[in-house]
Order: structure tokens, then C-alpha cells, then sequence
């Protein structure tokens, strides 16, 4: 797949709703403004793992999009602040890391791009702290799925304070710079206490230092959040192991251990339409 037969694509099929372009490493972006010209049905683009440039985005037709998903993960580009239909971002590893920073969350809450956001991934943003953090979440009123991992500045105290401004929230996977501990922080008090709507909840490199302490924290996440159905465990130090094997479980909540993204993949895709098949099969 190369730019060209973007062009073409766009020329043949106008009422385009979802493009997924994920891993094509020839395409470059050179013919998206044709693409936003004549696609104006377009709500999903799906563009990880593509060489796209910054320059592809210098255009102002992006202002004028419905698109309401798009994933630019691990892409190397300047991000997109001009969108305001944005109900799905996925961010993670943008720029190696780096492309995701406190300017572009400051950028899209003085535009306005985050008040339809339900789903944000900023997995591996290495570079944004908790102060412009907090603010941007608090413009993100619809926000239900959050991803953060690898962010140096975002340990487990901070995201216990973050989660006042996501009352919303019914999936986060989070996971410090290294190991964390479960009783280090009101990670656990906070979500019970701010996030009645939890549904599945993914902790990625922690541990126990204190069984008593964290059996008891565990305890009271799994009969606080009453809508929690699932409790995923990433790469969990041993410690941490022979604790869960030693909780009783008295709620439909699963405890697994999978290194497994829980965030959920976008509305609008090909997958989707063929799991909508064969469920009326």
C-alpha cells in the first residue's frame, strides 16, 4: 500500500467510514488532503506504525472532519490539536515517546479537542506531569478509558490524585516508571472512592511489600467497586503472585495474569463489522 492508492481509494469509494492503514510502511501522508476531500464520511483512521510526516497534517481540512477515532501510535509526527470530534486517541509510544508532552495536552485543552474523548491511550508518553495532566483531564468530562504507562513523572500517588477528574472511568490500565507497590499509594482507596463505574482495572510491573495490608486493599477494591468485573495482572513480581493466589474472590470480578492491553480497540473497523456478523450467525 503506498500513498497513491490512498488517492485512488479516495477517488472510488466517497462514503469511506474506517481506513485502517496500520503497519503499511510506505505510506507517507502525501495524499490525505485528498483523502479529507472527498472521504467526508471518514470517522475512523488508523494510522500505527506508518512513516507519516508532519507536513501531512499542515493542512486545514482537519479541522473541518467528523473523525471521531484514530490511533497514531508510535508514529513520528506532530500531533493533531485542531480536531474537536475526537471520542477515540490512541497516543501510546507517539514519537518514540516523546512526541506526547505537557505543550500538545495544553495545545488540545485550549482548543477544546478532549471534551468528546471517551478513550485515551498515552501509554509510553515519557514527558507529561501530573499538574497539566490533572487539567487536561478535567477537560475530558466523557472520559472512560485510560491508559498510562511509562510516564516518569506519573507514579502511583499521582494517579491516585488524578482520579477525581475521571468520574467516569471504567477501564485504566496504568503502570508506573518500574515496580510499584499496592500499598505505597491511595491508588486502590481512590478508585473505590472516585470511580464508582470501574469495570476492569490492568496493573502492569507491581508488587507486595505488605501481604496484610494489600490482601486488605484488594479486598476492599473488589466489594467497593461493585461494577469491577475484572482485576488483569501484567508481568507481576512474585510477590504479588502468591498474594493473589492466597485472596478468596467472593465477587464476579476475574483476577487474571496476561500481558494483554485491556483498552478497548476502536468502534469502527472491519473486525468489528465481521464480530456484528457473526454474532446474528
Amino acid at each position: 500500500m503506498k500513498d497513491e492508492h490512498v488517492q485512488t481509494i479516495a477517488m472510488c469509494c466517497p462514503k469511506l467510514e474506517s481506513f485502517c492503514l496500520n503497519g503499511c510502511k510506505n505510506i507517507y501522508g502525501t495524499t490525505f488532503e485528498e483523502l479529507l476531500r472527498r472521504c467526508n464520511k471518514l470517522t475512523t483512521l488508523l494510522l500505527r506504525y506508518t512513516p507519516i510526516r508532519d507536513n501531512c497534517f499542515d493542512t486545514g481540512l482537519w479541522a473541518q472532519t467528523n473523525l471521531e477515532e484514530i490511533d497514531i501510535s508510535a508514529c513520528l509526527i506532530r500531533l493533531l490539536t485542531q480536531i474537536k470530534t475526537f471520542r477515540y486517541l490512541n497516543l501510546s509510544y507517539c514519537g518514540i515517546g516523546r512526541a506526547v508532552t505537557d505543550s500538545v495536552l495544553i495545545a488540545m485543552t485550549s482548543y477544546g479537542s478532549s471534551a468528546n474523548l471517551e478513550m485515551l491511550d498515552i501509554r509510553w508518553s515519557m514527558n507529561i506531569t501530573p499538574q497539566v495532566l490533572r487539567e487536561f483531564l478535567k477537560s475530558c468530562p466523557n472520559l472512560k478509558c485510560l491508559g498510562i504507562y511509562q510516564s516518569s513523572h506519573i507514579n502511583c500517588c499521582a494517579m491516585a490524585e488524578l482520579l477525581d477528574c475521571v468520574p467516569k472511568l471504567e477501564i485504566l490500565e496504568f503502570g508506573a516508571f518500574g515496580k510499584a507497590s499496592i500499598s505505597e499509594s491511595f491508588l486502590f482507596p481512590n478508585l473505590v472512592r472516585h470511580c464508582p463505574e470501574l469495570k476492569a482495572l490492568s496493573l502492569i510491573n507491581f508488587l507486595s511489600l505488605n501481604p496484610y495490608t494489600d490482601g486488605q486493599l484488594f479486598g476492599r477494591l473488589l466489594s467497593g467497586c461493585t461494577r469491577l468485573e475484572r482485576i488483569n495482572l501484567c508481568e507481576p513480581d512474585p510477590t504479588l503472585t502468591s498474594l493473589i493466589g492466597s485472596i478468596r474472590v467472593t465477587t464476579k470480578a476475574k483476577i487474571t495474569q496476561r500481558w494483554q492491553c485491556v483498552l478497548p480497540a476502536p468502534d469502527v473497523t472491519l473486525d468489528a463489522v465481521m464480530n456484528q456478523f457473526n454474532y446474528l450467525l
